[in-house]
């Protein structure tokens, strides 16, 4: 079986993650920088791999067009601010109205990419992942510049659970 090593962007969302990629789908990804190991924020530093899987989270939703999955990555009470739309959700709910949308229209054959870039720890129950990426369209094979932006997600622990509190997509400039 022939492997990639490719960036997918989360379609609509700009989210980027570097992934190992299969024929048929992604098959794992990999997170680059994380700041703050052995600072003592308790559980947020022994669970770094877990906040840097909740981009691939809502890539692995994306391309199943599940917007269940989706929204599970999210807060009740999430806020979700994406460019070009003036796009500001505050909730769940919100959030997946809006995906439905996206899922149907004429992102739905859109691939996303995230990578993350940084992960870092502000308490045990907090942590901030940095990612970048953005919109790969059908029959491209990067994502062109004027599409690729950078993403801050806010991760609270809820449970035994990792979910993004706060999203924000900016693009980057050329």
């Amino acid at each position: 079986m022939r492997r990639h090593i490719r960036s997918s962007i989360i379609a609509g969302l700009g989210i980027v993650v570097l992934a190992v990629v299969v024929p048929g789908g992604v098959a794992s990804g990999a997170m680059a920088d994380t700041e703050g190991a052995g600072h003592g924020h308790g559980s947020c530093y022994a669970e770094k791999a877990a906040l840097a899987d909740v981009p691939q989270r809502v890539s692995r939703a994306w391309v199943a067009h599940d917007l269940t999955a989706f929204g599970d990555v999210f807060t009740e009470d999430a806020s979700f601010i994406v460019p070009g739309e003036d796009t500001y959700l505050k909730s769940r709910d919100e959030i997946r109205a809006y995906m439905s949308a996206i899922f149907t229209g004429p992102y739905k054959d859109v691939l996303p990419v995230a990578n993350v870039l940084n992960v870092k720890c502000i308490s045990k129950d907090v942590g901030i992942v940095v990612t970048q990426g953005g919109l790969k369209l059908p029959g491209e094979i990067d994502v062109p510049p004027e599409r690729v932006g950078r993403q801050t997600w806010t991760i609270v622990k809820q449970g035994h659970e990792w979910r993004d509190s706060a999203y924000q997509n900016s693009r980057i400039m050329h």
